[in-house]
């Protein structure tokens, strides 16, 4: 079994759609155009990066790079990561979020966040793990900052 850890990038529309397909099945199949992945792929300001093992994406996460107005130097949002239920507890989230974490170091992004909900403890322990700091959002759960 060995992890590859890959940033998705213009010409890799069908590992795109492969990921999707696998990973995100509970929320329903990939509904987008191949002119739709394309695009995605090919902003740099967003950064889906996906977990495969023997050829088959287990999980990703997925970031944007987002402007600031107090500074020009950017933030990172960690908006989704998930991985399926039989690769969990691998070490597989920790090595998608420390692959975004070399990213802002990389392009010096200021920093990275993300929000979740009391409720969410296996991610919660997956961010305490990796780092991250929690701050109370009023009644809404909690910001993670790396």
């Amino acid at each position: 079994m060995t992890l590859e850890i890959k940033r998705l990038q213009t010409g890799d529309e069908s590992l795109f759609a492969e990921t999707v397909n696998a990973v995100r099945t509970p929320y329903g199949e990939l509904d987008a155009s191949s002119e739709y992945i394309e695009e995605f792929l090919a902003k740099n300001d967003h950064y889906l990066i996906v977990a495969v093992i023997d050829a088959r994406p287990v999980g990703f996460v997925l970031g944007y790079r987002m402007a600031r107005m107090q500074r020009q130097q950017a933030m990172m949002c960690l908006f989704e990561i998930d991985v399926l239920p039989a690769y969990q507890r691998q070490g597989i989230g920790m090595a998608l979020i420390e692959a975004l974490k070399r990213i802002c170091v990389e392009e010096g992004i200021a920093n990275m966040w993300l929000d979740t909900s009391e409720s969410n403890t296996a991610a919660i322990a997956l961010y305490q793990k990796a780092g991250g700091v929690q701050r109370a959002i009023d009644g809404a759960g909690f910001q993670w900052n790396f």
